[in-house]
């Protein structure tokens, strides 16, 4: 696994650096790789990014290299929880034509890049000289590049709480949850990158409606937290707990005694 510095700033949005790693494609050192655009894009999950990656190849000084130099990008799984850590693991997502070689402007484009249906705190293309697979398991190759997936929009509720309570008239039912996942079962929550911040998420509004003669905390709340929760007191006999988000609902039923 290879870390790479990110840095430490609280944002949604990580800055991204190019670093040079791995090996030449002939001999001597392979030129440095850098990103000029592109990069910490926010991006639905499952969706196409649309502004393409432009990559350039550089000399020691910084300056473009005007001779063609061929590189391949590969889905990679990165983690952000604790540092910046990059391996060379296969990501989810799907690359169209990622083999590259630039041009007399030092310069090559890649616009074939799909997001995987898998939340990450972020999603990351590693750039590696030639055409081959690295060599080494732990290369992340010449460069790195991420975007930050959002989830898509609310398509199923989950019902985290105990369904079917039983207690006395009057009690009041602490924490009936809701949970709201994306079409592919991704939480709408954001990822927690460190204790200052997180990344990604959509917000939501739901509502809580309960059955005559109970009584809710909170009768809506707008969470990026993938969930809510309101405390229910219910009344003699039988009660309902209905919690929207937009035309989706689930129900809860108790019963006081």
């Amino acid at each position: 696994m290879r870390r790479v510095d990110l840095g430490t700033t609280p944002s949604v949005l990580l800055p991204v650096f190019a670093f040079a790693c791995g090996g030449p494609t002939e001999p001597g050192p392979p030129p440095a790789l850098a990103v000029v655009s592109g990069g910490a894009q926010t991006v639905a999950i499952g969706s196409h990014v649309p502004q393409p990656i432009v990559f350039q190849a550089e000399d020691p000084n910084g300056a473009p290299l005007p001779a063609q130099f061929t590189f391949t990008l590969r889905s990679i799984t990165c983690s952000t929880s604790n540092g910046t850590i990059c391996g060379s693991t296969p990501g989810d997502d799907q690359l169209v034509n990622p083999t590259l070689t630039t041009g007399s402007d030092g310069k090559a484009t890649f616009s074939g890049w799909t997001l995987g249906t898998k939340i990450r705190e972020s999603k990351c293309l590693g750039a590696y000289p030639g055409t081959s697979q690295p060599k080494n398991g732990g290369d992340v190759g010449l460069a790195v590049v991420c975007v930050f997936p959002l989830p898509g929009p609310p398509a199923q509720l989950t019902k985290p709480s105990t369904d079917n309570q039983q207690a006395p008239a009057g009690s009041t039912l602490t924490g009936m949850a809701v949970g709201v996942l994306d079409q592919y079962g991704n939480s709408l929550g954001c990822i927690q990158v460190s204790a200052a911040f997180c990344v990604g998420g959509l917000d939501v509004q739901i509502t809580f409606t309960p059955s005559a003669g109970g009584l809710v905390s909170q009768t809506q709340v707008t969470t990026n937290r993938g969930g809510a929760a309101a405390d229910w007191t219910i009344v003699s006999g039988v009660n309902t707990l209905t919690i929207a988000v937009g035309s989706l609902s689930v129900t809860y039923s108790a019963t006081g005694l």
